[in-house]
């Protein structure tokens, strides 16, 4: 653990351990080579070590996505940028079920934002650009949660419209991106196509059909950073 710990600053670990119940932990210790133990202990001492440990398979795959293209997150503060209403609120809700919650925007925020968005907006985190919000509408609310100084991070939800085109909301956020290193979540509810896949691939973002994979995995990284920060000049 003190060789893991060592590396984890520099190159993130992440494990999948099986046998967190105790039917599964029986299990676990009837496999050849198994090694019984209390679950909390592994759990104690991956986070002493700041490893990341996720719960299944595909978050094993998700998680080393998310590490290979984003920058490390430098605090818990999020922006979530919408084109509806309800996904917005859901992924609020669910963010609070991971002990998160969206960041209290600056009044210089609200100011620019309020510049060009309709009066009725949501005024709020969530952002809600509204439903028929063009690529447009979206760069430049992007253009100004990167730029600004309250957030850490982005979550970007689009639900598919009639008046939006998914795959030019997708190519315009990667052109925002470029030259960036902004931790960035795009939810796709449209479950993310090969076109705007690749238009993440290039912008280095991640792509996922639900907003509560993008908070998971947020959270245990961040709590993987917390037990083992990393020097401010080390890049992954």
């Amino acid at each position: 653990m003190s060789a893991a710990r060592a590396v984890s600053r520099v190159k993130p670990i992440i494990v999948l351990k099986a046998g967190r119940s105790e039917a599964g932990a029986k299990a676990a210790a009837s496999h050849t080579g198994a090694m019984a133990g209390e679950d909390a202990v592994y759990d104690a001492a991956f986070k002493r070590a700041g490893i990341v440990r996720v719960d299944t398979i595909q978050d094993l795959f998700d998680c080393a996505e998310l590490m290979a293209k984003q920058p490390r997150p430098l605090g818990p503060r999020l922006a979530i940028v919408s084109n509806g209403g309800g996904p917005g609120v859901m992924a609020t809700d669910t963010l609070a079920r991971y002990g998160l919650e969206p960041a209290p925007l600056a009044p210089e925020t609200f100011q620019k934002l309020d510049a060009f968005l309709p009066p009725f907006w949501s005024r709020g985190n969530p952002v809600d650009i509204l439903g028929d919000a063009s690529s447009e509408r979206f760069r430049r609310t992007l253009e100004i949660c990167f730029d600004g100084k309250d957030t850490d991070g982005v979550c970007v939800i689009l639900a598919p419209q009639a008046l939006t085109d998914p795959i030019l909301v997708a190519e315009t956020l990667a052109s925002t991106m470029k030259g960036r290193r902004y931790p960035v979540f795009a939810c796709w509810k449209n479950a993310c196509p090969l076109p705007e896949s690749k238009a993440f691939n290039r912008c280095r973002a991640s792509c996922y059909r639900r907003t509560g994979t993008c908070w998971r995995l947020r959270k245990n990284w961040g709590l993987a950073l917390k037990e083992s920060p990393i020097p401010e000049t080390m890049n992954w």
